[in-house]
């Protein structure tokens, strides 16, 4: 009984302070500023794979839920770029470069813009990799060679 109450509870907390009113103001029209209105319009308007509110509110718990991994990815990307200023300027510049409204103007970055931008979206993989857990052993799928180096399917890769 206290579990569900607890659900109920959380679920509340998502629909009251998380989606807030987007789900009956968002339109069709509207480009998605982040993942609650994304879901919204996948909900709402279709698409594939189709998606029922119930399945988009579970996953949108799911990741409000992994929020300290999510935290430890920033922690992490930050760091690196501490230590990288070329990265920075170079992110920097294809940002600048794809929110330009001209005139010392720019608009907020949106999700639709991640395939203009491969420099930055290499880099949040190269976080990934760079953090992924060590737990689980990076392990190459396919007979391959890199740099000349022969590396047997199966074999156990460097971090």
């Amino acid at each position: 009984e206290k579990i569900s109450r607890l659900a109920h509870e959380i679920r509340a907390f998502v629909q009251e302070r998380i989606v807030g009113d987007r789900l009956e103001t968002l339109s069709a029209d509207d480009e998605p500023q982040d993942y609650v209105e994304s879901l919204i319009k996948q909900v709402k308007y279709g698409g594939e794979p189709a998606l029922s509110w119930n399945t988009a509110l579970f996953a949108l718990e799911d990741i409000i839920g992994g929020h300290s991994a999510v935290a430890n990815f920033l922690v992490k990307a930050l760091a690196f770029l501490v230590k990288e200023p070329e990265v920075q300027e170079r992110i920097q510049a294809e940002i600048d470069s794809t929110t330009s409204l001209g005139n010392n103007t720019w608009r907020k970055v949106c999700i639709s813009d991640r395939n203009m931008m491969p420099y930055t979206e290499g880099t949040v993989f190269e976080v990934i990799r760079m953090i992924a857990s060590a737990i689980v052993p990076r392990v190459s799928n396919q007979n391959s060679s890199v740099n000349g180096r022969c590396m047997d399917q199966l074999m156990k890769l460097p971090g």
